[in-house]
């Protein structure tokens, strides 16, 4: 009955997550929210229960044949695959059906009404299974429902009369053998599904007409996109609050996990997320040219691991600027400020964060923020240096404190380290003759902050 053959991870909804004033909206993890995933039949289950990918195929509908509501099932494409919906009482494996609920009744039919508008060629499907003692002893696959049916259709559906002490009913769009499977856009609404004995109805199924339903949430920070939203599919999510906060009540907390025999780093995105795409992060509009990137973190990586950020602008879909780090560990918060160098006036802005490639790694995010320029906040400042001269030709100077010791980073405007320098302090010397013409970062890192200058190679 799964006719999902996609495993993209998509989350598509429209979030701003830029204030008018250029500083990042919730950026201090302080507002969370409960976004409905899909809403499922009480007692019944639903393909949305089996495998959830980001877009539910059964849902409630208020135009109802009986009482106030019924069910509907879409089949939907998802990045060119097939999503179709369908629900069932019963059990079943990864090889199908495998077992009923308890039902002693005898019936020989199924009494239902149904809506439908589905393209040519497809049908709508009854599955029904009776189990006796344990053993399979009467399988009944029929379609039953064609085409466009606006109104609602009453229909009986005569199947066997074998004794059974459990019951397996589903209904889905598409032959559940194979070879007839629906295509985009078609769906079913089906209501009052009762079984009839001599014409009488017997004992009612559970949630017979669809009036009980239970809505599955997840937890996400409001204008902000993670991956919660598929995971809370499956039981999990790694994008979640946490009260070790550097300012205010909450902070957000990202955890790379060990799931599906393999391993799902926590993203945290301005934009949508789509690991179908080449780019999997989207990019928001942005109009405001910020000075500084800022943040507040802690860090504690597994097996040496490395968590990153990375933000970059567009102007007309060229970059003009990059923000890159790499984030070491940190048990206590620190503080990340990184200068923002812009070619041009953005117009659009890509975001993301992620916790590392080894399951256990945990990033601890607050106060992330755009600043400076024209966006209207005041600057942090980290350890200040000198650097000269500047422009440079084969050598830069730069003049540290002595009594620490001090990382120094250069980074292209890609985002990419060309030199990389530990443990010094006081005046220091870096020979540049083999970096190319253009604008470099750099970053001076002391094991608490951080701070940035634009260096530019001529």
């Amino acid at each position: 009955m799964n006719r999902i053959y996609t495993t993209a991870i998509i989350l598509l909804s429209a979030i701003t997550v830029i204030a008018q004033n250029g500083e990042i909206t919730n950026g201090g993890f302080e507002s969370w929210e409960d976004l409905t995933m899909y809403e499922s039949p009480d007692t019944w289950s639903t393909s949305d229960q089996i495998m959830y990918y980001g877009a539910p195929t059964t849902s409630k509908s208020t135009d109802a044949a009986d009482g106030t509501y019924s069910a509907r099932i879409d089949a939907v494409e998802i990045e060119g695959s097939l999503v179709a919906g369908y629900f069932y009482h019963g059990t079943m494996d990864q090889t199908g059906p495998i077992g009923g609920i308890a039902y002693s009744d005898n019936f020989e039919a199924i009494s239902l009404q149904y809506k439908t508008d589905l393209n040519p060629g497809d049908s709508l499907y009854l599955l029904m299974i009776r189990y006796n003692a344990g053993t399979l002893v009467e399988l009944t696959i029929t379609p039953f429902a064609y085409g466009t049916n606006s109104a609602w259709t009453p229909t009986v559906i005569y199947v066997g009369n074998a004794i059974q002490d459990e019951l397996f009913i589903g209904f889905l769009m598409g032959d559940p053998n194979g070879g007839n499977d629906p295509s985009a856009g078609s769906y079913a609404m089906i209501d009052d599904v009762t079984l009839l004995s001599g014409g009488v109805e017997t004992t009612d199924l559970p949630n017979h007409s669809f009036e009980d339903w239970t809505t599955t949430t997840y937890e996400s920070p409001q204008s902000w996109f993670t991956l919660n939203g598929l995971l809370a599919g499956y039981g999990l999510e790694n994008a979640n609050k946490t009260t070790d906060a550097y300012s205010g009540s909450y902070a957000l907390e990202m955890t790379t996990i060990d799931a599906f025999t393999d391993t799902i780093a926590s993203i945290l995105s301005f934009g949508a997320i789509d690991f179908s795409n080449p780019t999997p992060f989207e990019s928001i509009p942005y109009t405001q040219s910020p000075a500084t990137f800022v943040c507040r973190y802690k860090y504690a990586p597994a097996n040496g691991d490395i968590a990153e950020i990375y933000v970059e602008f567009y102007e007309a879909g060229v970059p003009i600027g990059v923000v890159y780090e790499q984030l070491s560990p940190a048990s206590n918060y620190m503080s990340l400020v990184s200068t923002v160098t812009l070619a041009g006036t953005p117009d659009s802005v890509l975001f993301y964060a992620h916790s590392g490639a080894n399951p256990g790694s945990v990033l601890i995010l607050d106060d992330v923020n755009f600043m400076g320029g024209n966006v209207g906040l005041e600057e942090i400042i980290g350890t200040d240096f000198e650097l000269y001269p500047n422009p440079a030709n084969d050598h830069v100077v730069i003049g540290l404190p002595s009594e620490s010791s001090f990382d120094i980073d250069i980074v292209n405007m890609e985002g990419r380290s060309v030199r990389r320098i530990s443990s010094v302090n006081g005046v220091h010397t870096v020979d540049i003759q083999d970096l190319d013409q253009g604008v470099y970062i750099v970053k001076i890192f002391d094991g608490t902050s951080s701070t940035t200058q634009k260096l530019v190679v001529n």
